[in-house]
Order: C-alpha cells, then structure tokens, then sequence
C-alpha cells in the first residue's frame, strides 16, 4: 500500500488471493483495483497428496530423504499438470521455501486461516463486499482451485486460461501477464504517485546473491564408529568395534531439535576384543541404512550390513532396527541379529555414532 495513504492496486495468487479480498473488503474505496489469480473463493476438494502436504510435521524427513530439490520437483507433478514447465530457478526458490520450517508451518497456518472451514467462505464474502473492480483469473487444469462460478458478483470480470493449472504464474507467465494487463488497461488511473511513494522498501526481498538450493545439494559425506555387543555364554563380555565413513543421500537440518531423511552407505572394518586373546582384526563391513527422524520424537533407523573375513573367506550379515533422537541425531542405538564371520547366528545389540564431516559434498 502506498505511505502516502493513497489508492492501491491489490493482486494476490492461490492463498495470496484470499488475503487481498479480505485486505480489499477492509480498505473499501482506497482499493482502485483487484487481480485474483486461482483464488480460494468457494469451497474446494483436496486430494490425498494435497492433504498430505498439509501435514507439515510428517513429511519433511522423506523430502530429505529424496534430496529436496529433487522432492520438491517430483511433489509439483502430484498438483500441477505443467510442472515440467516451471524453470530450475523457481523449484530451487520453491525449495528454498520449503527446507524450512518455520516458513513450512507459517504457510500451513495461513492455510487453516484463510482456506480452512469456513474460512474460504469468508473469501468469497470478502469478494462481494469489496467496492472495486476485480479480475479473477482460473485455469482450467487446475486441480486445486478449479475455477469458480461468481454468481451476482458486480464489477467481476471472470477469465479461464486454457490449460492452465494451479501455479500458472510460473508455467504461463506470458499469458497471465497478457490478461492482468488488459484488464488494468481498462482500469482508470488513480491519482498520481505522491513523493512519499518512492520511500517503499523491500524489506525482506530476496538479494541477487543469495543462495537457494540446487538439484545436487544433498550429498554428505560421513564418519563414524560402533559397537556391536552379541549375546550367548559363547561371546560373553566380547565386543566388535568397527570404524567406517561413507556417504549419504538427504538431508539433515542443523537447528535444535532436528528432522532428518536419509540413506546412507558405510564401508569399514572391525575390530574384535574382550577375551583373553586381546584385541585382534576381526571382519570387514558394509552397511546401508534408511533412517527417518521427526522433530521432537526422534526416529527410526533400519540397518542391513555384510561382513566378510578376508583371511579365511568366512561371510556373515546381520539386520537391525534402531532408534536415534532428534537432539543428538548422529548416536543411535539398534537390535539385530545374524551371523558373524565364522561364529555362528547371535542376537545383536549395539550403539553407533555417525556424523556429517562437512557441508554438502556437490
């Protein structure tokens, strides 16, 4: 809105659109004119994978898990048929959005505010109170909004862009901008910008320089160390140190506490100890691991690793499921069972300390 009290302009997409016809139905005549663009006005059906999304505190640790640009990327082409359309740029500005919670949770809040209930009736009262005219632009592919019969609404000039889904700004910009402005070269100008209007700041704008995520952010490398204790009479008091490093595909986020979605892959070695032969090699070993953490509750890993005795050509493995806590999410703690090299079959418990050495490797 202009500093200066003047007339203004309002122009809003999908919740945006909620947003202005409830700021226009407030500033009455001072709204010169209104550009809905797939507007929640009327009542509107989610799909699974909608509703999924709205979820905010289930989904974040299988983004990570996938890398989250390439999540973000695939999650388009759930709700938006020109996905493929939308510029490298703009998923990496949309995932930018997305990687963090608290913008997650804040548009998840504007969601239950404005669209939730009977929340999205209010929209559509909003619409008809506002003394102004007003351009509302639909697709007809859109499957989240679909367009909206405006019944008796005055001063309305409903549009339907063929093909069009519901982020048409980023798929078809040119024809979206084609008809927004026919429609404001019909509006009659206001009055003429006062001095005070180049005051306006962008607080909060984006900077040219600043970093988004790319398609090839969320490869870490990783090193760690664990302890694998088996039970029985046979084994009693023995103990398998092993030291591996690796690399993981995901994500992990850095604040206090954490969620987390990633797949890693460890290779190493042990070393055996606790008896009265001291400590000796023992085998060598590869692992992978699927591990979800959520917020608050920590999370689940599962372990599945070959192990090989090169000296003797002895070949054991052993799965395991575990439990890591958001806090401290590099230590976990697992139960298991298999066979080690050339020992037989064991119940198995053990502790694992893996972390993150730098940033992203790509």
């Amino acid at each position: 809105m202009a500093p200066d009290g003047g007339r203004v302009v309002l122009a809003g997409h999908s919740i945006g659109g909620a947003l202005s016809v409830r700021l226009a139905a407030r500033l009455g005549a001072r709204v010169e004119a209104m550009v809905l663009v797939a507007a929640p006005l009327a009542t509107l059906p989610l799909n699974r994978w909608e509703r999924f999304l709205l979820q905010a505190t289930l989904w974040p640790p299988l983004l990570n898990l996938v890398g989250n640009w390439t999540g973000v990327r695939l999650g388009l082409g759930h709700v938006e048929p020109g996905a493929k359309q939308i510029s490298r740029l703009d998923v990496a500005l949309i995932t930018d959005e997305w990687s963090d919670r608290r913008r997650r949770e804040t548009a998840r809040q504007y969601y239950y505010a404005f669209v939730g209930g009977q929340e999205v009736v209010r929209n559509g009262q909003a619409l008809h109170d506002a003394p102004t005219r007003k351009l509302c632009v639909w697709g007809s592919a859109d499957e989240i909004v679909p367009p909206t019969p405006l019944v008796g609404e005055p001063n309305c000039q409903p549009v339907v862009i063929t093909g069009g889904g519901h982020l048409m700004p980023l798929t078809m910009p040119e024809a979206v901008a084609s008809v927004i402005d026919r429609f404001l070269a019909t509006v009659p100008p206001g009055p003429p910008p006062a001095a005070a209007r180049a005051l306006v700041t962008r607080e909060g704008a984006r900077r040219p320089d600043e970093r988004v995520w790319s398609a090839r952010r969320a490869l870490f490398p990783l090193v760690g160390m664990g302890a694998l204790f088996p039970t029985g009479a046979a084994v009693d008091g023995r103990v398998d140190l092993s030291f591996h490093a690796g690399i993981a595909r995901g994500g992990i986020d850095p604040r206090y506490p954490v969620e987390s979605g990633r797949l890693a892959l460890l290779v190493g070695a042990a070393i055996r100890g606790g008896d009265a032969s001291g400590w000796g090699f023992a085998y060598l070993q590869a692992t992978a691991r699927l591990e979800l953490i959520w917020r608050w509750f920590g999370g689940a890993h599962v372990d599945g690793a070959l192990l090989v005795d090169p000296r003797n050509g002895h070949v054991g493995g052993y799965g395991a499921v575990g439990y890591a806590p958001s806090v401290v999410p590099w230590v976990r703690a697992f139960v298991g069972g298999g066979v080690l090299p050339g020992d037989g079959t064991h119940f198995l418990v053990g502790v694992d300390v893996t972390a993150c050495v730098t940033r992203p490797l790509f």
